[in-house]
């Protein structure tokens, strides 16, 4: 038997499964299809088939025909998440990531960060097949004690939802600005939280923390309720491109914490670009978070859908450029 007829037996045979759950009969499957139930005894008998007479068969008993990545090895049934998510698992799939290396076998067939199906592309430093499904914990220089604030907040915004009806969660919470920064690198303490959400949100009235830092000075971080993402440079797939990040106790199911990916935080970077935004996007050019390359196709693809002033935006993109290229052409220090 060759490989296309073992291929259409096979869907046959699933979709004869599905009709005779619904109690249906060929003739009364083939009846609601629209086709003869000739042309149904005949297809079981053939190597090929007209695709319109297949999907027909498939419409009739609710399915659809359609192409399904497969599932990587242990990972759950819908082939989305590992089966086992071990911290050891976490750091060699982070390395890989943050490696650069875009060498398909040291990837395998089927991996990425955390149980996406999808093989990073060759020759990019970011694409968007390879984010699908990330996940990330704060890095591992992040302060513990900015961690935990950071957390609190949102364990209390988490909160304020968890009464919502199932089909409104969950709420999809962005986090740009020096927050995501120091949650990928660990450098510059910020204030504040700059985040959009994916629904409208009431927030709760406490969303500021108290804490000390290592030196026992006392800090304060604060939910920035005035942030808008309205004038910044931000790229339209850039909330689709974002990375889940891992919080004990709050649950992903009610609040999803995403950062923007490191590619899009420095391109938000640009329509300000302040020294301290400079400043941002050379720390993750030395933590090999972004590329030169990289950052121009996504910043003159995000200034594509810009009005105003975007000469002033097209400089900044020139400057940033260079600054990551000279960034690129240091070696990388340790962590101190």
């Amino acid at each position: 038997m060759s490989k296309s007829t073992e291929a259409l037996g096979r869907a046959l045979g699933d979709l004869t499964h599905r009709a005779r759950l619904l109690g249906l009969n060929d003739t009364q499957w083939a009846a609601r299809a629209g086709i003869r139930k000739e042309t149904l005894s005949r297809l079981r008998r053939r190597e090929g088939c007209d695709f319109e007479t297949l999907q027909s068969l498939a419409r009739a008993v609710g399915a659809s025909l359609g192409v399904l990545e497969k599932a990587a090895p242990d990972s759950t049934a819908d082939g989305h998440f590992p089966a086992r998510l071990e911290r050891a698992y976490e750091d060699r799939l982070l390395e890989l990531c943050a490696s650069g290396d875009l060498n398909p076998e040291r990837w395998a067939r089927r991996c990425s960060i955390a149980g996406s199906s999808a093989a990073p592309c060759a020759r990019r430093a970011f694409c968007r097949c390879s984010m699908l499904g990330a996940l990330m914990r704060p890095d591992r220089a992040a302060r513990p004690e900015y961690v935990a604030a950071f957390r609190e907040i949102m364990t209390r915004i988490a909160g304020a939802l968890a009464d919502l009806p199932r089909s409104a969660l969950p709420v999809r919470m962005y986090v740009a600005g020096g927050a995501a920064l120091h949650l990928y690198t660990g450098e510059r303490v910020s204030r504040d939280i700059d985040a959009a959400f994916s629904r409208r949100v009431a927030l709760p009235e406490n969303l500021e923390v108290s804490y000390r830092d290592a030196d026992g000075a006392a800090q304060l971080l604060y939910f920035d309720r005035q942030y808008s993402d309205t004038f910044g440079l931000l790229h339209e797939d850039a909330y689709d491109d974002s990375v889940a990040l891992v919080l004990a106790g709050v649950d992903s199911r009610v609040l999803d914490v995403r950062l923007l990916s490191a590619l899009d935080l420095a391109v938000s970077k640009l329509g300000r670009f302040s020294s301290q935004d400079q400043d941002d996007i050379v720390t993750l050019a030395r933590r090999k978070l972004i590329d030169s390359a990289s950052l121009r196709r996504r910043a003159e693809d995000a200034l594509s859908a810009y009005v105003g002033d975007t000469a002033r935006v097209q400089g900044a993109i020139e400057v940033a450029v260079r600054l990551v290229v000279d960034a690129e052409a240091r070696p990388r220090k340790g962590r101190g």
